[in-house]
C-alpha cells in the first residue's frame, strides 16, 4: 500500500507529525533534513519502506513537498508477476482458438479427402495446411511472448525485427481483447530479412509494458475509439519502434517523471511505477 503526505516547509513539524509513527526516528529526521535542504526529489529505502520525497510547489514561494511511503516489494519483479497473473486467465481461451483451427482443419481434410479427386485434394490440402500453419504460428507467438516477458535479462542475440515485434503484439492481444481494444502492427520499410542484435527478453518487456500502459489509459474511452498502433520503422542505421494510442497523451509534467522510480498515475494496487525505471537502460 502507498500513502502520500504533504509537508509545507513553513509548517514542517505539524505536517511531518502525521507520518512520524510510520518510520523510525532516524528516518523521520532524515526526511525532515531533506525537506529543510530544499531537495527537488529524493528516493530512500528505509524501515521496510520505499520513501519518495518530491518538491510539488510548482515554483510557488511557499514550498510544499510530497512524501510517499510504499512498502518495499518482497520481490523486485512483483509488478511483472502481477501482470502475468492478470493475463493467465485469458491464456487458455487464446490458445484454444488456434488449437481448434488445427484440429478442425485436420478433421475436415480427413473427411474431404475421401470423396475428392487428385486436383481437388491438392487444393484442399494446401488450404487446410495454410490454416494449420496460421494456427500453429499463433500459438508459437503467444508462448514466445510469455517466455520473453517472464524471463529476466538474457544474452544479446540476432533476431528478425518483424518476427520479434509480432510476438510481442500477439502476446499483448490477450489483455487487449477483454477491453475490446484493437491493435495494429505497421512495418515501414522493414522486411522479414531485417535483423538486429538485441536482448529480446528486456525489449519484449518494454514493448508489452508500453502496450499495457496504453490499454489502461484508453480502456474507458468509447469502444469505437479504443485503438493502439505499433509502428516499426527503418530509419537510416536505427530501427524505431513506436507505440501510439487513441488517448489524450502524457502531460508535460508527467513526461518529466516517466523514469522516476515509484511514480505512477494508476490507482493504488494497479501499478508500482517501476517498469520503465527498471528497463530504461535496456
Amino acid at each position: 500500500m502507498k500513502k502520500i503526505f504533504l509537508v509545507n516547509q513553513n509548517n514542517i513539524a505539524a505536517d511531518a507529525n502525521k507520518f512520524k509513527d510510520r518510520c523510525s526516528t532516524l528516518t523521520y529526521n532524515t526526511i525532515i533534513d531533506k525537506i529543510k535542504k530544499n531537495v527537488l526529489e529524493e528516493y530512500l529505502v528505509e524501515d521496510n519502506h520505499e520513501i519518495y520525497i518530491q518538491d510539488v510547489s510548482d515554483g510557488k514561494q511557499n514550498k510544499v513537498y510530497s512524501v510517499l511511503f510504499s512498502k518495499v516489494l518482497s520481490n523486485p519483479n512483483e509488478d511483472k508477476l502481477k501482470f502475468l497473473g492478470e493475463i493467465s486467465t485469458n491464456l487458455f481461451h487464446e490458445l484454444r482458438t488456434p488449437l481448434n483451427i488445427l484440429t478442425s482443419s485436420i478433421e475436415l481434410l480427413r473427411m474431404e479427402s475421401q470423396d475428392s479427386n487428385y486436383e481437388d485434394l491438392k487444393r484442399l490440402v494446401e488450404e487446410r495446411m495454410s490454416q494449420c500453419e496460421n494456427g500453429a504460428l499463433k500459438i508459437f507467438n503467444i508462448i514466445k511472448g510469455i517466455q520473453n516477458f517472464a524471463q529476466g535479462k538474457s544474452e544479446p542475440k540476432v533476431r528478425s525485427v518483424k518476427e520479434f515485434v509480432q510476438e510481442a503484439v500477439s502476446f499483448s492481444e490477450m489483455f487487449l481483447k477483454q477491453n475490446k481494444i484493437s491493435i495494429k502492427l505497421t512495418n515501414e520499410l522493414v522486411d522479414s530479412h531485417t535483423k538486429i542484435l538485441i536482448e529480446e527478453n528486456l525489449l519484449s518487456q518494454v514493448i508489452v509494458n508500453l502496450i499495457k500502459n496504453s490499454s489502461d489509459s484508453i480502456k474507458n474511452l468509447p469502444q469505437f475509439n479504443r485503438w493502439i498502433e505499433v509502428i516499426v520503422k527503418d530509419s537510416d542505421k536505427d530501427i524505431l519502434i513506436s507505440v501510439i494510442d487513441s488517448g489524450s497523451g502524457i502531460s508535460i509534467e508527467n513526461q518529466k517523471k516517466l523514469f522516476t522510480y515509484g511514480f505512477t498515475t494508476k490507482p493504488v494496487g494497479e501499478g508500482f511505477g517501476i517498469g520503465l525505471n527498471l528497463q530504461k537502460d535496456c
